[in-house]
């Protein structure tokens, strides 16, 4: 049996930088060598969004190789492209939830262990 070392892991809580408009729940990004974890648990709108509502920007070290598609646990469109945007469209004022798992090509954050 052969040992293979854990890759570096780091972690951030993004729930302070969500974009105005937003009821804030929680949004962690979470690393583990190339492969990047972002959850938005609990957010909600204050008022209805039309179009593409941004949430936040994912910092360096935390945005996927290929820009990223999928749904919101309250069915609206989210996105996650490589400059960092994390989105959703025409959100409505109930609390949701999204999830993103991917490959990101960015360094290691610094400070990671």
């Amino acid at each position: 049996m052969a040992w293979i070392r854990k890759p570096a892991a780091a972690t951030q809580d993004l729930t302070s930088v969500i974009e105005p408009g937003w009821q804030p729940g929680t949004v962690t990004a979470r690393r583990a060598g190339n492969v990047v974890t972002v959850d938005v648990q609990a957010i909600s709108r204050t008022e209805v969004g039309t179009g593409t509502v941004s949430i936040l920007a994912l910092p360096l070290g935390y945005r996927p190789a290929a820009n990223l598609y999928g749904t919101s646990f309250r069915g609206y469109r989210t996105r996650c492209l490589t400059g960092g945007a994390l989105a959703v469209d025409a959100p409505g004022l109930s609390v949701d939830y999204l999830h993103f798992t991917f490959i990101t090509a960015d360094p290691m954050p610094k400070g990671a262990a």
